[in-house]
């Protein structure tokens, strides 16, 4: 016999958790073991869940932050996966919940067959990510790997420079200038440079 994995849901809109609720019930191998509405009751509901999974929503009452909810998690039930459920797709946001190491990350635009199958894959041991969050992670990190030169460089020319004129204020030949924009070019996964001028504005990593 397949195990039944517990699943508690932690959103402050109860018409989400009944949503959800009411869909996973319907999905053979997960059981909702509970549901909370405020941070205040999330420890008292791990004590009596103990779930496997805790699907868990950004923004309950101010001034329960979610790391609070993370560090709850992981003291109260060590061995519970955490999905972030969310409808922030910023980056902050994103790098916040990334940096604690959590499971997964949904965004609440999905369909409810791809929450399921992302429920699914993290219950089976591997992380899973929105796709656009999985997108606005790779553009920070190829933004994050620029070079300072290489950054100023794409700067110049977004401001209308040269390459002879960025080379001559840089006291680089114009060769070494083109260098940088080649590799700012591949680091931005560019087609271009001006596509790669054009992706850097519109992400502000230069403006």
């Amino acid at each position: 016999m397949n195990r039944v994995h517990s699943v508690l849901l932690v959103d402050d809109h109860p018409g989400i958790r009944h949503a959800l609720r009411d869909y996973l019930a319907r999905i053979e191998g997960i059981e909702v073991a509970g549901e909370v509405g405020r941070g205040r009751d999330l420890s008292s509901a791990l004590r009596k869940a103990r779930p496997d999974l805790v699907v868990l929503d950004l923004e309950l009452e101010r001034g329960f932050a979610p790391e609070k909810a993370v560090s709850q998690i992981r003291s109260i039930t060590p061995d519970a996966k955490i999905v972030v459920y969310s409808g922030h797709g910023e980056l902050p946001f994103i790098e916040r919940m990334t940096d604690l190491r959590v499971e997964g990350y949904i965004l609440k635009t999905e369909k409810m067959e791809i929450v399921v199958h992302a429920l699914e894959t993290i219950l089976a041991g591997e992380r899973w990510i929105s796709p656009a969050i999985a997108l606005l992670l790779a553009d920070a990190h190829a933004a994050a790997s620029l070079t300072p030169t290489e950054r100023t460089i794409l700067q110049r020319l977004a401001d209308g420079q040269s390459v002879s004129q960025i080379a001559t204020e840089l006291h680089r030949s114009d060769r070494s200038v083109r260098g940088y924009v080649s590799s700012a070019v591949a680091k931005m996964k560019a087609k271009s440079r001006e596509q790669a001028i054009a992706d850097a504005v519109r992400k502000g990593h230069i403006v």
